[in-house]
């Protein structure tokens, strides 16, 4: 299966005023791609359970600027535990494929009241199907 793939240009809304996108926006992209990729491929999201973010990184390698096109690549991957996962998000510039970012992303997946559920077989079928390749 390919990456899921979400695709955004810069605003003016995205950026301080020189031009270049302030790091929390970076953030919120992540959030917003795996919002979309959990409505398109988690059955049950958000109306039986939610994906609850326990744990995160982000290395920033080139800032992004006013009117560029960014893509955001995801893929899923095992921790250890039968309840978490990793998802990991790879930010670029369409124009050159320069690497602007990358983010993980430690998650659960919880009931509406917050109690941790073991990873749905859907769940667990789709992180094969996502891995990152090697």
């Amino acid at each position: 299966m390919e990456p899921f793939t979400q695709k955004r240009i810069v605003t003016i809304g995205d950026t301080d005023m020189f031009g270049v996108v302030y790091y929390l926006n970076y953030l919120k992209w992540c959030a917003e791609a795996r919002e979309l990729f959990a409505f398109e491929y988690v059955e049950g999201f958000p109306e039986q359970h939610l994906i609850s973010v326990v744990d995160m990184d982000t290395k920033f390698f080139t800032p992004a600027k006013l009117k560029d096109e960014i893509s955001i690549k995801v893929h899923l991957d095992f921790t250890e535990r039968k309840t978490t996962h990793h998802m990991y998000f790879d930010l670029r510039r369409e124009s050159d494929g320069k690497q602007l970012a990358t983010h993980r992303q430690t998650l659960l997946f919880t009931a509406l009241n917050g109690r941790i559920l073991k990873l749905p077989d859907q769940a667990v079928e789709l992180i094969e199907r996502c891995r990152p390749k090697n």
